[in-house]
């Protein structure tokens, strides 16, 4: 156990150094994909646990990578993980349907039916079993701290059950089913199938259930906010004051990092702290960081206007043959980084 966590430490940290002396953006994305094998497959080569290492790697990369990621790294690697995962989960689902039906074909009639019986009783034992375990740890919590800050952020019932239903079931079970063996020391894993089968059944009920109810049952809880949904608001508007003050004294100190970065025309520096001037008063109205604009909303449209008709005339250009494939790529990258100063960052989650 513990030779898994110090190769996950160690194989980490010096992934996390690879990535911070590297301006390649593709070195760095690749660096991040091979950490965790690395991790894995030398934690079980020297005796250690690989899924401990690979625990620990998420860890370390989640408290002490974020500091040393360069902004290609960012703009590349955000986007890549997330299409990644959704890929692997999307093959993961596709392997499930596609033996699915040869794993119902194979099972003796008995099994099967005791396969049919047994999925809506493990799936309501699940969803009762995440019930049980939210009661459980937060008592466990109001019992252990008394401060008064703790009451704060307690929920309701109502919390708990929006809770309960968001906790679908899916890749992580079904990876778990079928990364068990085909057979064990040569003989043959007889109830191997049956459980794919319970588990994609209850997946497929959570899905369609829980799925379908959990609009309805946030509306019913927004009817009744918790005192924890109450603390949120209110941290989130302490939080966008932090950032009207940063702003603010930011403003206040342009003409000392001007001075420091050897900027010396005024006209320059004017424009700047108008722009963060007016991203400071933005920020001063909003209630929360996501709905703070730099500019307000006929200006974004008519900028928004703008960046379209360059881009069409680019286009025109390319087709014409003014301009080359390159040329015409790296416009319209700069007009993507344009669009994205006036929209915010793009939600990819």
């Amino acid at each position: 156990m513990g030779a898994g966590v110090l190769v996950g430490a160690a194989v980490t940290k010096i992934g996390i150094r690879v990535r911070t002396i590297t301006d390649d953006p593709m070195l760095a994305t690749i660096t991040a994909l091979a950490t965790p094998f690395l991790t894995f497959f030398i934690a079980e080569e020297i005796g250690g646990s690989g899924v401990l290492a690979v625990v620990t790697c998420g860890i370390v990369i989640s408290r002490f990578a974020a500091p040393h990621m360069s902004l290609g790294s960012r703009v590349l690697g955000i986007p890549f993980w997330t299409i990644l995962t959704h890929i692997l989960n999307t093959i993961l689902f596709v392997m499930v349907g596609v033996a699915l039906p040869g794993i119902v074909a194979e099972l003796p009639r008995a099994d099967l039916m005791r396969g049919l019986i047994l999925i809506p009783i493990i799936y309501i034992a699940m969803v009762a079993g995440r019930f049980a375990g939210q009661h459980l740890i937060i008592y466990s919590i109001r019992a252990l701290d008394r401060r008064p800050e703790q009451r704060l952020r307690r929920t309701n019932i109502r919390g708990r059950i929006v809770s309960t239903v968001a906790g679908f079931r899916g890749a992580i079970s079904l990876a778990m089913a079928l990364s068990i063996p085909v057979s064990f020391d040569g003989a043959a894993s007889t109830e191997r199938n049956l459980i794919i089968l319970v588990v994609a059944g209850a997946t497929l009920l959570s899905l369609l259930i829980q799925g379908l109810a959990l609009p309805y049952v946030v509306r019913w809880a927004n009817a009744r906010p918790s005192a924890g949904t109450k603390t949120a608001e209110c941290v989130e508007s302490q939080e966008t004051d932090a950032l009207a003050e940063i702003l603010a004294d930011t403003i206040s100190q342009l003409d000392a990092i001007a001075k420091r970065t050897g900027v010396d025309d005024d006209e320059a520096i004017e424009a700047v702290r108008l722009h963060y001037a007016r991203r400071h008063q933005s920020v001063l109205n909003s209630a929360t960081e996501s709905e703070a604009d730099v500019y307000c909303g006929p200006e974004s449209a008519l900028r928004l206007a703008v960046i379209e008709h360059l881009r069409e005339r680019v286009h025109g250009l390319r087709f014409s043959g003014r301009i080359d494939d390159s040329t015409a790529s790296r416009v319209n990258r700069r007009f993507d980084v344009e669009t994205l100063h006036i929209n915010g960052p793009l939600d990819v989650e």
